[in-house]
């Protein structure tokens, strides 16, 4: 049996630069695209933070095959320090 798949783009921008997803990924639905992005932008931080130069906002936003914005996720990375 063969299911139909959405073709979902995941567009990376960093604290004002955007760097746009050319390739996109074949999905099962629209629904199995919601995980991608949170999985991506952790991985993302913890190989950022240690290096202790970035403060400011990720986010990922997702785009079906029309480009049309489908959602989006942020993360916000900041260091507080200690009182």
């Amino acid at each position: 049996m063969f299911g139909l798949f959405v073709l979902c783009f995941f567009d990376f921008c960093d604290t004002g630069e955007s760097f746009p997803d050319g390739e996109g990924i074949e999905l099962h639905s629209i629904e199995s695209a919601r995980n991608e992005p949170m999985k991506a932008l952790i991985e993302i931080a913890s190989e950022i933070l240690p290096e202790g130069s970035f403060r400011g906002a990720l986010r990922i936003e997702v785009r079906d095959d029309s480009r049309q914005e489908l959602f989006r996720v942020p993360i916000t990375l900041q260091i507080h320090p200690e009182n």
